[in-house]
């Protein structure tokens, strides 16, 4: 009998690691999720990582039903693959929910008397479109 515990996931008995490595989570938040906070394995990989943490790339990833690489993933999905990273950690979400989230529309804030997007307000400020949506984003703050 093995002394590394098992665990039934997509109709497997893997060991966590494993479990951590395709799912993209780590094996240590997995193994103190499930041991220290009681959690079950679906709860310990569905709930999500704190944001702005940054993503780790499951070695294949779901999507719409197929199970591809991240250079497959990123192909598909016809978005540069730092592009999810970036969605992934901004917004808390996975690879497949980075892929998907509708970007083109321009988010408009006020800023001095007017409304603009992000971006025309970087350009204006010489502030990188990056750097004021994540304090917009994960801190908080106002344009």
């Amino acid at each position: 009998m093995s002394k590394y515990k098992r665990y039934s996931y997509h109709g497997e008995e893997l060991l966590l690691s494993e479990i951590a490595r395709r799912c993209g989570k780590s094996k240590q938040l997995l193994d103190y999720r499930i041991r220290k906070m009681g959690m079950s394995l679906e709860e310990a990989i569905d709930t999500p990582t704190m944001r702005g943490t940054p993503p780790m790339v499951p070695d294949m990833i779901e999507y719409h039903g197929q199970l591809y690489t991240h250079k497959e993933f990123s192909q598909q999905c016809g978005l540069n693959w730092n592009t999810i990273e970036d969605r992934m950690r901004i917004y808390g979400v996975s690879a497949g929910e980075a892929a998907d989230l509708n970007m083109r529309v321009k988010q408009l804030y006020p800023y001095y008397g007017e409304m603009v997007c992000v971006s025309e307000v970087a350009r204006r400020t010489g502030f990188s479109a990056h750097a004021l949506f994540r304090r917009i984003r994960a801190l908080g703050m106002t344009l």
